[in-house]
C-alpha cells in the first residue's frame, strides 16, 4: 500500500510541475501497480502566465484483495491528500466497493508561499513549460 502512495504522490506532484496563459490545459494518466488501477485527470487554469487553479480528480480501482481494506485505502488518501496540498480542498470518498474517488481543487492565489512549495509548484509556471513536464511524466494533454 505504501508503495501506491508514493506512486500517487508522485503523479500528482509531476501533475502540479506544470503549465501557462489564459489557457486551459486538461491532462489525463492511467496507471496500474500491484493490481491497483490508477487514472488521474488534472485540469489546470491559467490567468495570463500564471496558474489560477488546478482540479485533480484521482480514481483508485482496488483488486479484490483489497476490497475489504476500502475504509483504510480511503483514510489513508484523505488524510495525505491533506497534508500533501495544504490549502487545498480534499476530498476522499468510496465509490462502490472497489473504488476510491479523489477530488483536490487548489487555488494558487489563496495559497501562502509554504502552501506553494509543500504541493511542489509555486504556481509561476507557464502552460508551455507544465504541459512539457507532464508529458515528459507520461501524461496525455489535450
Amino acid at each position: 500500500m505504501k508503495k501506491c502512495l508514493v506512486v500517487i504522490s508522485v503523479m500528482c506532484l509531476a501533475l502540479l510541475a506544470g503549465c501557462g496563459g489564459s489557457k486551459v490545459l486538461t491532462c489525463k494518466i492511467s496507471k496500474t501497480q500491484m493490481g491497483i488501477k490508477i487514472s488521474q485527470v488534472a485540469t489546470v487554469k491559467f490567468d495570463g502566465d500564471k496558474v489560477d487553479t488546478m482540479s485533480q480528480k484521482i480514481n483508485i480501482v482496488l483488486p479484490d484483495t483489497y476490497k475489504s481494506l476500502i475504509n483504510t485505502f480511503v483514510s489513508t488518501y484523505q488524510k495525505q491528500y491533506e497534508k500533501q496540498f495544504d490549502g487545498s480542498s480534499v476530498k476522499a470518498s468510496k465509490v462502490g466497493d472497489s473504488e476510491v474517488e479523489v477530488s483536490i481543487d487548489t487555488n494558487f492565489k489563496k495559497l501562502t508561499d509554504a502552501q506553494k512549495k509543500s504541493s511542489g509548484m509555486t504556481g509561476a509556471e507557464d502552460y508551455e513549460t507544465n504541459r512539457k513536464q507532464l508529458e515528459k511524466a507520461g501524461y496525455t494533454c489535450e
